[in-house]
């Protein structure tokens, strides 16, 4: 299963609509459709706020699903690398994150 059928599934069970997500993860509703449809990903800061809502880990939505691994790959060559010194960038907790996440790749 892909990661948009799972966060399709996650959204239903948990009884939200589109609009319901799209507003606390503040985004449009067409990019939660997207997300769903698999026309486009969410990065991992709303794959984070995603599992956080649907009260799932990012392996239950990621695991498996070669198209959204690729995705990540290519986004990490073109993230910038930043200093796990907390003074530098305020939200460190999400650097490990996706360094712990990526780092499966």
């Amino acid at each position: 299963m892909e990661v948009s059928e799972r966060l399709g599934r996650a959204r239903n069970n948990q009884q939200l609509t589109q609009l319901e997500v799209a507003q606390r993860l503040h985004v449009s509703r067409q990019t939660i459709s997207n997300w769903e449809t698999g026309r486009s990903y969410p990065d991992i800061a709303s794959l984070l706020s995603l599992a956080d809502l649907y009260r799932l880990s990012l392996d239950s939505l990621l695991k498996e699903d070669a198209k959204m691994i690729e995705d990540v790959k290519k986004k990490r060559t073109r993230t910038p690398r930043y200093s796990s010194n907390r003074h530098e960038f305020p939200s460190s907790g999400f650097n490990r994150a996706w360094h712990d996440f990526s780092a499966r790749f």
